[in-house]
């Protein structure tokens, strides 16, 4: 199953697309940011983890005689579509990674493209399907501070279920302060990229226009928006408070399909990374 979709009028002189992934909720979700392309790595990986969801946070074991320790966790790096770059996460010291981190700070942070659904057929350890270590040192933050209310409002707005985990579990958020990274998003081996190359990069975001105007194709083809009475798992329409995502119910087996935006109205994308 394949279609051929044209949003015309979006951009000045450039292609961009755009992706449908599997959000936190197991919705379908309309990505407003634009796949970079491999050569621009600052972009890139700022990209990779602000569209990402969660990851593998390795931690220095204190238990194991310093074997090095993964566990899988969710993170966001800031409010949808507007992600700052630096992870964020909410964990407890009952669990390993944050008991070990209270220890020793050093750890890394790995997250694949795989998940984003972006990858198609390829094995995610192909180098196209792209991949990023950030290393650094994983540090508590103050509660009370201004960096730890707008963490903990990132990690809740991509995953609302958070606020419900339970208080007697004393959950904290912990930053991963980046000092190296890694990442392999091509062939011909990591990529080389500072910090502070990556801290400064943009990436491409969709404009709401364009945002409304592949809905509206949705809509006609017969998908409609998820509605919720829970405001914090609603999904709003892109403006200037809302996160610029829209979310629209899919059936389980839809493929996912690639969606081009150009301001040649002949030009068309049929693509399907998953046929």
């Amino acid at each position: 199953m394949k279609f051929e979709f044209v949003c015309s009028s979006v951009l000045a002189s450039f292609l961009v697309l755009g992706f449908f992934q599997e959000s936190v909720h197991g919705r379908p979700l309309l990505m407003s940011q634009a796949r970079p392309r491999p050569d621009n790595a600052a972009a890139f990986a700022r990209w990779l983890v602000s569209q990402s969801s969660w990851g593998v946070l390795n931690t220095i074991s204190s238990d194991w005689g310093g074997a090095p320790f993964g566990n899988v966790v969710s993170f966001s790096d800031g409010l949808p579509g507007k992600g700052k770059g630096i992870p964020y996460f909410y964990l407890t010291a009952l669990d390993p990674t944050a008991s070990n981190a209270l220890k020793d700070q050093r750890s890394s942070f790995t997250i694949s493209e795989y998940n984003l659904g972006t990858c198609g057929k390829k094995d995610p350890e192909n180098p196209t399907c792209a991949k990023i270590t950030l290393v650094g040192k994983l540090k508590l933050l103050e509660g009370t501070s201004k960096e730890a209310e707008f963490a903990q409002t990132a990690l809740f707005t991509k995953h609302p279920e958070m606020k419900d985990w339970p208080k007697s579990h004393n959950f904290q958020v912990f930053k991963l302060e980046i000092e190296n990274i890694f990442m392999i998003n091509w062939f011909g081996g990591p990529k080389p990229l500072t910090v502070e190359q990556y801290l400064h990069a943009t990436i491409q975001t969709l404009p709401a226009s364009a945002i409304h105007r592949i809905a509206e194709k949705l809509r006609s083809l017969g998908y409609v928006e998820e509605s919720s009475n829970d405001t914090a798992d609603e999904a709003l329409p892109p403006g200037p408070n809302s996160p610029g995502e829209i979310f629209i119910p899919f059936p389980t087996r839809l493929p996912k399909y690639r969606v081009g935006h150009t301001l040649d109205p002949s030009w068309s994308t049929p693509e399907n990374p998953d046929s």
